[in-house]
């Protein structure tokens, strides 16, 4: 969000927001800023989670590297717990889902493949977060 829609949000000047903002970074309190975009205005139906189960003792950096490979996907992080890895996958429809399921098939030493889809406006919950920003930045 601008610092000036902020700005005018809380009713205090753009400059403002920026020098908390700025503050906030050299804190290290912010430590990334980044972009979101809503995958359903360039043609995605929503994103569907992946989580795969690695084979015991398997280097999981070799199977990042393989779903690197695979169109769609644009988030992939080793996890713990009961899967290994968490992967994102930008989807166009159901048949765009199994497809990736089946080439995730394909890699070896996957052992478990389990996908939740999330239409687009469901996840995530930004607007409520978005709406607290603000009041978060002039309480700074």
């Amino acid at each position: 969000m601008p610092f000036y829609k902020i700005a005018k949000m809380v009713g205090i000047s753009p400059r403002t927001v920026e020098l908390r903002y700025r503050k906030l970074v050299e804190q290290q309190v912010i430590l990334q800023t980044t972009i979101r975009i809503d995958l359903g205005k360039i043609g995605y139906d929503g994103k569907a989670f992946i989580y795969l189960g690695v084979s015991k003792g398997i280097d999981r950096s070799v199977i990042i590297e393989d779903l690197k490979k695979i169109k769609g996907i644009y988030l992939i992080a080793a996890i713990n717990g009961n899967y290994d890895i968490l992967a994102l996958l930008a989807v166009k429809d159901f048949a765009n889902i199994i497809e990736v399921k089946d080439n995730i098939g394909k890699l070896s030493n996957v052992e478990k493949v389990d996908i939740s889809f999330v239409p687009d406006e469901t996840y995530p919950m930004s607007r409520w977060i978005n709406n607290q920003i603000p009041q978060i930045i002039s309480s700074q």
